[in-house]
């Protein structure tokens, strides 16, 4: 059974008339009965002799400790303590049964500001406390626990719990090894169900916040068509037309009427990249086409990059169509190089695939693997060739292509091409005429 005196006043005085005229309790841990001395002098079972002396040893400052013995019955009944609230720390000494291995003396409060630890046996104090560092813990754990080594005698533990100012109430078990695994265990998975339960909280209240806010936001936003019944807002229209007005006055100096009509496209010409940087499609040999200028190079070819629509062309197409498809002053210019040089563009166009610097050809050039073919006649490498491209094709700029500029020893001459009026000409005049001839004329101008 375990038995313990409440509240003695210890000091320095001789141990036996320190318990004279004391109450003494005898209290099994979950049951408690209380027993009136029948003599004013306690008198210790001499299981418990020894304990009393380290008690008055250990006791040498005046304040309030509780005294435990603890038997074979303390695993099953833990020991309750509400103390009220205090002024000064709550000293406890408890008596311990043989233990033949390493057990854990469990308190349960997370909020005791300070714990003082002390096994006589071997003198080692441990100082804890929510007020200290979690470091300071013998083993990392919410609540308290202190490994009492095992001894195959008695010993004696001594506990120094301080909260001053504030109710104190506590717990106090000691398991074994087992024991503490089981109600470790137990611990993690009530903390695990709680933290759950929190996260899903969480989650169901983040999603009604989302939905409230979506729900409110739609409500702000309404839907509707914009089509030609909306009327547009006159200071908005002034400004979109100036700006209007000012790009088309810089095409019409090139040339391009954006409003005219061109043709009426009856099939489609593909111009997205997908279509046009991954294979020789009828855009790009349209375009090509144009660049040939009716057959005065013998062969041409564009970046794909230049072609910028990202769209199939078809139906009725203007002037600023022609535009969209491109956007950039493309001068045509002509080139003579040795075929060398032309073999090894041609060649590595493959590589180039997907990227800007894939080149759409006319139809006079074949490659079929490593040969080529211009006019149906096997490519020479020691021949020169007279090419139509654009000038950026010559600029060094194009992905894989950095090595083709007017400085490469085997271009023996660049030059551009000129309309009737003596002005470079722009590969998108020739696109359009190109599309003339092929679709004809549009009759609307």
């Amino acid at each position: 059974m375990t038995k313990i005196i409440n509240h003695v006043r210890i000091s320095a005085l001789p141990s036996l008339g320190i318990f004279m005229g004391k109450r003494v309790a005898s209290i099994r841990f979950g049951k408690q009965m209380h027993e009136k001395a029948s003599h004013p002098v306690y008198r210790p079972h001499r299981k418990t002799a020894w304990s009393m002396f380290w008690a008055v040893f250990l006791s040498l400052h005046s304040h309030a400790q509780s005294m435990i013995s603890l038997d074979e019955d303390w695993i099953t009944h833990p020991y309750h303590r509400y103390a009220g609230i205090r002024r000064t720390a709550d000293s406890l000494l408890l008596t311990l049964p043989e233990l033949n291995q390493t057990h854990y003396l469990l308190v349960e409060n997370p909020h005791l500001n300070h714990i003082n630890f002390l096994q006589v046996s071997n003198g080692k104090w441990l100082k804890v406390g929510d007020s200290l560092p979690f470091s300071h813990r013998p083993l990392s754990f919410s609540m308290f626990i202190f490994p009492v080594e095992g001894n195959q005698q008695w010993d004696t533990v001594r506990l120094v719990l301080e909260k001053k100012g504030e109710n104190l109430s506590y717990t106090i078990r000691i398991l074994s090894k087992d024991a503490w695994e089981s109600y470790l265990r137990s611990d993690s998975l009530i903390a695990g169900f709680i933290t759950g339960c929190y996260l899903l909280v969480f989650m169901i209240g983040m999603e009604l916040i989302v939905f409230f806010f979506l729900q409110i936001t739609f409500m702000a936003l309404h839907l509707f068509r914009m089509d030609e019944s909306v009327p547009f807002k006159p200071s908005v229209l002034a400004r979109v037309k100036a700006w209007e007005n000012a790009v088309y006055e810089a095409f019409r100096k090139n040339g391009l009427e954006p409003g005219r009509r061109v043709c009426n496209v009856t099939d489609t010409l593909r111009g997205t990249e997908a279509s046009i940087r991954h294979g020789q499609n009828n855009l790009g040999g349209m375009v090509t086409s144009a660049l040939d200028l009716e057959g005065r190079a013998d062969a041409a070819f564009i970046n794909s990059g230049s072609i910028r629509i990202d769209d199939d062309v078809t139906g009725p197409i203007s002037e600023l169509d022609v535009i969209r498809i491109m956007p950039f002053g493309n001068k045509i210019v002509e080139v003579t190089m040795k075929g060398s040089l032309l073999g090894k563009i041609l060649r590595s166009n493959e590589e180039r695939k997907g990227l800007g610097g894939y080149l759409q050809m006319d139809q006079r050039i074949q490659v079929k693997a490593d040969r080529i073919f211009m006019n149906g006649h096997a490519l020479s490498d020691t021949q020169t060739y007279r090419i139509h491209t654009i000038e950026f094709m010559l600029s060094g700029k194009e992905l894989k292509l950095e090595y083709l500029t007017s400085k490469h020893p085997e271009i023996m001459s660049v030059s551009q091409v000129l309309d009737e009026k003596g002005l470079p000409l722009d590969l998108r005049l020739e696109f359009i005429r190109r599309l003339k001839r092929a679709y004809g004329a549009s009759d609307q101008q």
